[in-house]
């Protein structure tokens, strides 16, 4: 069986699933988590993750509903890494599902503690400190291989590293409100993958 015929309905399938994920997780943490409390967004944060999100979304959109639009950043990929892709964006979505489960209200947009916020080191986060970063890149990779374009792949892993390189930002809001918990979190978890790995 080619993937070629059905590659833009899987597309679709897997992203549509993420942003079902985040609509309803999202809501749901705007809804019981409270207000902010402490922001620490670095000052060029909300307008290049803003540009970011809408070009990588943008991107990933066009070529689900037009592909033809991005053909000229189309790139011919073995049959089997866009299958290998399908795979990886099927396991982002659960881990996806993983993460927002075990946040619950505590998820939100930008570095920031909300009034109701508590410090998680449940599911995902008994390993590791920021898996959401570490789907986002799986997301990157499996969105660029299923789609076999360089442009969806090039955009959604910019936006991911500007997501990640907030990540200084987040621990040190989190160690201000948790203080010695958050310290003791930091030293037995890794920063994107578990410790264990080498990879913090």
């Amino acid at each position: 069986m080619t993937i070629e015929p059905y590659d833009h309905l899987f597309l679709a399938g897997v992203y549509g699933l993420m942003l079902v994920i985040r609509l309803i997780y999202g809501w749901q943490a705007n809804r019981k988590g409270g207000k902010a409390v402490r922001r620490r967004e670095p000052g060029w944060s909300p307008v290049l993750m803003g540009i970011l999100m809408v070009l990588s979304n943008g991107v990933l959109l066009v070529d689900i509903l037009w592909p033809r639009a991005l053909k000229a950043t189309s790139i011919a990929l073995p049959e089997g890494w866009r299958w290998m892709g399908l795979v990886i964006c099927i396991g982002m979505d659960g881990l996806f599902w993983w993460i927002h489960q075990a946040l619950g209200q505590n998820w939100a947009v930008g570095v920031l503690v909300k009034e109701n916020h508590s410090l998680v080191t449940a599911g995902p986060y008994r390993w590791v400190r920021h898996p959401m970063y570490t789907t986002l890149f799986g997301f990157s990779v499996g969105f660029f291989l299923l789609s076999a374009n360089v442009l969806v792949g090039v955009f959604w892993l910019a936006m991911t590293l500007a997501s990640a390189w907030r990540v200084g930002k987040e621990e040190s809001i989190l160690t201000q409100t948790f203080g010695v918990a958050y310290v003791q979190y930091m030293a037995r978890t890794g920063r994107f993958l578990p410790k264990m790995t080498g990879i913090q």
